[in-house]
Parts: C-alpha cells; structure tokens; sequence
C-alpha cells in the first residue's frame, strides 16, 4: 500500500509540473512580447481604455471592482492602478499578467494598490523574464518591497513544479516620480504618459504633515490616435484642467457627496462629531462633485467625460444618470458616460 502511494503521489506531482511547465511555454516570450502578440487581429490597432474597476473605495462590492483600468496601445498593455480583483478583471478583457508592459500608480491609497501583490504573483508564475515596470508615487518602492516580502512565503513553494524562471526580486522594477509640476514619466514607441500632482492629498494638512512625501497624480496618455486622462482621485485641480486641455477622452473620479457622508455616517456610528467632521471637510475638498467635473471638464474642452470611482455607487446601484445630468448642468456639452465594470472606450 505505501508503494502505491508513493506512486501516486509521483505522479501527481509530475502532473503538476507538466501543468505549471504548459502554462510557462503559453506565456509570451521574453523579453517583452510584441505589441498585438497576443491580442486578436481585430482589437490589436488603435487606442481604447478598459473600464476594470469603477467603485470608488474602499468597499467591498460584488458588482464593481476596486479601482483599475486598462489602456490597449496598437496591443500593448498598460495597467493604471490595481485596486482588489484586477488580476481577475484583466483576464475578464483578455489580458493575462505577462502581456502587461507597465504598471502605474495615481497613488497609494489601499483601494488603488490591494490587487498588487496577486498581481504580481500571478506574473512571476508564468516565468516571465522581463521585468515589469511599477510606476508610482514616493513609497511605490516600499509597497513593492512589502507586496515581495508577503509573496517569499507561499511562492517558492511552487519552486519544484515550475521551469526555471528569474529570482522574485528582479522580476519588478520599481520607478518612483516626485514631481508636482508636469513631467513625462514614460515614453516607449506607443504612448507618451504626462504626470501632474492633483489635489487629493494637498488639500489634507495631516497628510502633508505626517507624510510630507506623498503625492497623488493625474496622468495623460497621448498616443497617435487619443489623448487620454485619469484623474486619479482629486478635488478640484486647475493642474488637471491644464493637462487635459484638448483631450477626447477624461476618465475622472466621481463622488455623489450627500450619499457619501450619509453612508459614512452609517458606517463609522460611534464616531465623535470632531472626527466624523474631519472625513466630511476631506471628502468635500478632496473628491470630484458632478458640478465640479462639468465645470472642470468644459475649462479643458475635453470631448468625454467617464464617469468612474463612484462613489458611494452600493450594489443596488442608485439613478446615476442624475450624475450625468449634473455633469450637463454645469456647463459641459461633451459625452457624459457612467462608468461600468469592463466597459470599453
């Protein structure tokens, strides 16, 4: 009996390895595929954003995803942050984790980055050679090296079933931008992506305080056929109206304040009118009301507004075309859209 097991267990085993062995072979190849290598024919031209997460956190949903999106270069893929389940909604649009050609973080926030550490597990899995570049804020290096030091434990233990493959540690690179002027962060032969420090920490003095290094941005993607803004989370920014001056597309963070405060409320009961103040004068100052993005949105001229991070956004989804409508209101004639998990643009 024990030598059937050991036979068994043999086996079963060497069917693990030939799993995890016909998995790596599936996986583009290094250094780093080719754009439209392994994007359908008809998808892999032009420039489009894919939706992943449109809630705003940190809340855990079942309809909406944490904060995410995906832009698709002529089939090259770039991740703008990596809120909970992003590993899960790029598999949902057709991505898997190698084929991702750069990582950006608008900040640092838990709802922004809790998604990182699968993410990038799922990554090393596959035996991928060239690194991914991790672009971010002052402190993407530590949430790296932090997201690294969780992923030593349960990863080498699939050491002895996997290919040879590159150690853990080089297999990300960490990319910190301090700036709070406009500067080009990144630039390859597809997308040029512009940085500008937004108003959702500076607008807070015991962030600025405590942690006097910590930026949270607006990033523009100019490609050869789009011009493309994330917000990022903010409050009113002239910075970011002058970023996205003549953009078609502004992808922006949308929070609908009575109900945001009124679900706050709920949630945090005991909390002494001092403190329960503090969260209601950040999220006044520090998030985008529909008048507020309408307003913002004709000073740019921009052609679109997306409506994402929407906040308080429960899962029995209140009328959001109110949104829209107050968007209008404030003077944008443009395309209002109302952000969904996976929608295309």
């Amino acid at each position: 009996m024990t030598g059937d097991l050991k036979v068994i267990s043999t086996r079963f085993r060497a069917a693990i390895a030939l799993t995890a062995l016909l998995a790596a072979r599936a996986a583009p190849s290094a250094p780093s595929p080719p754009c439209g290598a392994d994007t359908p024919p008809a998808t892999s031209s032009g420039t489009y954003v894919v939706l992943l997460g449109t809630a705003g956190g940190p809340l855990i949903r079942l309809k909406r995803s944490e904060p995410a999106n995906l832009l698709v270069v002529d089939g090259c893929t770039y991740l703008i942050d990596a809120g909970d389940r992003v590993a899960v909604q790029l598999a949902a649009a057709g991505v898997t984790p190698p084929m991702l050609r750069a990582l950006f973080l608008t900040h640092l926030h838990f709802d922004h980055t809790a998604g990182l550490p699968a993410l990038m597990g799922f990554r090393w899995i596959t035996r991928q050679a060239a690194p991914l570049d991790i672009i971010g804020p002052p402190g993407t290096a530590a949430l790296v090296s932090g997201a690294l030091a969780f992923l030593r434990v349960p990863l080498p233990l699939h050491g002895n079933m996997l290919p040879p493959g590159p150690p853990l540690d080089t297999s990300f690179k960490s990319i910190e931008v301090d700036t709070h002027a406009p500067a080009t962060i990144y630039t390859d032969d597809h997308v040029r992506v512009t940085a500008v420090e937004n108003s959702h920490y500076t607008s807070d003095p015991l962030i600025r305080e405590r942690f006097g290094d910590a930026r949270s941005y607006a990033l523009r993607f100019d490609t050869r056929d789009r011009a493309i803004v994330f917000t990022g989370d903010t409050g009113p920014s002239d910075a970011i109206v002058a970023l996205a001056k003549g953009a078609d597309t502004l992808v922006v963070e949308t929070m609908d304040l009575p109900s945001t405060l009124a679900m706050a409320r709920g949630r945090f009961p005991n909390a002494t009118p001092e403190q329960f103040g503090a969260v209601a004068t950040f999220m006044e100052h520090s998030h985008l009301t529909p008048a507020e993005i309408g307003r913002m949105a004709k000073a740019a001229r921009v052609r679109m507004v997306v409506l994402s991070h929407l906040s308080p956004a429960p899962d029995d989804d209140l009328d959001l075309s109110r949104l829209a409508s107050e968007v209008k209101a404030a003077g944008f004639d443009g395309t209002v859209v109302i952000g969904q998990d996976l929608l295309r643009l």
